[in-house]
């Protein structure tokens, strides 16, 4: 309490308590003040306590009543840890109070400080602890940025996102200047966590009627940011196959982000980048095995952002608090290790880094000190046929079993599908795969193939190709030799009981045969005998000539009379022919021309 006598004379103040007799005397001249300050002593059970304050001097007498209650409770408030806090990004955490009180009573007033940099932010104008029972007060804001020193980043700065988008085009003229940021960027969050000013605690107090100046601490702790939430390294791929990996990507402050996704090896000056990044120079990927796999709209919308722009740069416009994921393929060609480095681009943090580290190799068939597999019957197999008779021995009766064995020498497992002898599934000419069905082999590990031959005595040497079918990988081929005895082809081939259907094929084949025969020459007649149209004219093959007509007299001249078919005509030609010239030497005479038979008329 405090009292002030403003009077022009002197004051002699005594003052006591009520229940006592205890006084003290105190002078104040003009002007002066006194406070006065009453300690409490709360009992151990609810009570109400009213009383007074005597006041006394030589003028008057002041009553100072004082009144209050005591009441069994506390005003509990967890402790509030911020740990991912960084410029661009406003902080939010819920103030909750725990009232143990059995009363309900209004909060006046919460004090934070800083308060340049922490805020709260009142869910109500006038908040009221309920009794037993947590209460959220507000939300506590916090934002770095305000403060210069903690400003780290590109978000809070207008003038270093302009020049990051002049630079979207990737050219050498930006390079130099988002080198040179990325570095100071990266420099001032480093001077922070050396100095220890990266971790701060903001203290603050409540102020309610039942309890005065209750504190608050609440810790603080500047970070680097990311935007990879998540990624998926690449297993151990065989060559010429691919692999794929998915990276997370989360915008976690609360401005839309231009984000751009390339392989470090796309980017001009990529060892300046890697240096800066901190990495070392011999991952950086130069036969292209990885690359992103922008297929899909479902994955991301990708867009290319400029005719001039590298094919292998992409980019994406992330939304605060959004979440997409990207997949990546990677398709060796070597057997060896891989590494490279996947750069996020982005008007946040400039760059962020991805390492990828993964292997190549091959899973490695061979058959154990094995070029070529041979299946050989002994003449000692083949005894009975010296005593069987004829037809009475079953097919596949002869038959030898083989195992040989298969091992993987590579670093990859490797599931073998199918088994296939000159194309045909786990069998075929007489060999059968015996254990055909699909297994898997692991690297340094062996595995029984078994085989089985019946030969069928047609040849005494046949080679063909067994493959093996692994799910990846190239194909095993390897040849495969049966061998019989030459001289025991036909006694063992005549053992062998025939098929039912052989006889009829054979009727059937023969019956054929004939058929085709007769059908042959029943066409070359047709052919031969049918006329040929010709442009419309009707060719007729040639009719022999008939033969000459010959009148000989006793005296005179002969006169030979010649029927000749021309063009479907037949002409009459006389020739006259002298007596003295032999039969036997006249000849058949050509069509004469007009004049000359004239002559020959009048000559007649």
């Amino acid at each position: 309490y405090t009292h002030v006598w403003r009077k022009s004379r002197g004051v002699m103040l005594k003052y006591y308590r009520e229940d006592t007799v205890q006084h003290q005397m105190l002078t104040l001249d003009p002007g002066d003040f006194v406070q006065l300050n009453v300690t409490l002593t709360t009992p151990s059970v609810r009570h109400n306590v009213s009383g007074f304050l005597i006041v006394e001097t030589n003028f008057d007498i002041i009553q100072l009543p004082l009144t209050f209650r005591t009441l069994e409770g506390h005003l509990l408030m967890p402790h509030l840890d911020y740990k991912d806090v960084f410029p661009g990004k406003t902080s939010h955490l819920t103030l909750m109070i725990t009232n143990t009180f059995n009363e309900s009573f209004p909060l006046e007033k919460v004090m934070l400080s800083p308060s340049k940099l922490v805020s709260l932010v009142r869910t109500e104008r006038s908040a009221t602890l309920k009794p037993l029972q947590s209460n959220s007060v507000g939300r506590i804001r916090f934002t770095p940025e305000r403060d210069a020193q903690y400003s780290y980043l590109m978000t809070d700065d207008v003038k270093k996102q302009v020049e990051y988008f002049k630079g979207c085009r990737l050219n050498f003229d930006q390079v130099d200047y988002e080198l040179k940021l990325y570095k100071h960027l990266q420099g001032k969050f480093n001077s922070l966590k050396k100095t220890g000013k990266h971790k701060f605690t903001v203290e603050g107090a409540i102020k309610s009627s039942f309890s005065d100046n209750s504190p608050i601490n609440v810790e603080l702790n500047l970070v680097w940011p990311t935007l990879v939430e998540d990624h998926v390294d690449f297993p151990t791929t065989h060559i010429r196959e691919e692999s794929e990996s998915e990276v997370s990507l989360y915008n976690p402050s609360m401005h839309p982000l231009h984000v751009e996704l390339f392989f470090i090896n796309h980017y001009p000056h990529s060892r300046a980048l890697v240096d800066i990044l901190g990495l070392r120079k011999e991952v950086i990927n130069v036969d292209n095995a990885f690359s992103l796999h922008n297929e899909g709209a479902s994955l991301l919308n990708w867009v290319q952002f400029g005719s001039d722009i590298n094919r292998n740069v992409y980019q994406a416009l992330l939304q605060p608090h959004e979440r997409r994921k990207v997949k990546v393929k990677f398709q060796p060609q070597f057997v060896g290790p891989y590494k490279s480095i996947l750069v996020v681009r982005n008007n946040m943090t400039l760059f962020e880094p991805i390492l990828y580290s993964t292997r190549a190799a091959k899973g490695d068939l061979v058959f154990e000190k094995r070029s070529s597999l041979v299946l050989s019957i002994p003449e000692s197999m083949l005894s009975e046929c010296h005593y069987s008779e004829e037809g009475s021995l079953e097919p596949g009766f002869f038959n030898v079993n083989r195992t040989f064995t298969l091992k993987n020498v590579g670093d990859l497992s490797s599931t073998i599908t199918d088994i296939l002898i000159n194309g045909a599934s786990c069998q075929g000419h007489g060999i059968t795969v015996t254990n055909c069905s699909p297994f898997s082999l692991p690297p340094n590990t062996a595995h029984l193939l078994k085989l089985n031959f019946a030969p069928n005595f047609h040849y005494s040497y046949t080679e063909f190709t067994l493959s093996i079918v692994p799910t990846v990988g190239e194909v095993l081929d390897i040849p495969i030799v049966t061998k019989v005895p030459v001289h025991m082809l036909e006694p063992c081939l005549a053992t062998l009981r025939k098929p039912i259907w052989e006889v009829s094929f054979r009727f059937l084949l023969l019956t054929g045969s004939l058929c085709a025969v007769v059908v042959v020459f029943v066409q070359s007649y047709l052919f031969f005998s049918t006329p040929i149209v010709v442009g419309g004219v009707v060719n007729t093959p040639p009719v022999p000539a008939p033969p000459a007509v010959i009148k000989q007299t006793e005296i005179g001249p002969v006169e030979i009379k010649v029927k000749k078919r021309v063009k479907s005509e037949v002409q009459v030609v006389t020739q006259v022919v002298p007596s003295s010239v032999p039969a036997n030497s006249i000849t058949q005479p050509v069509n004469p021309s007009p004049a000359k038979s004239k002559k020959k008329k009048k000559k007649k």
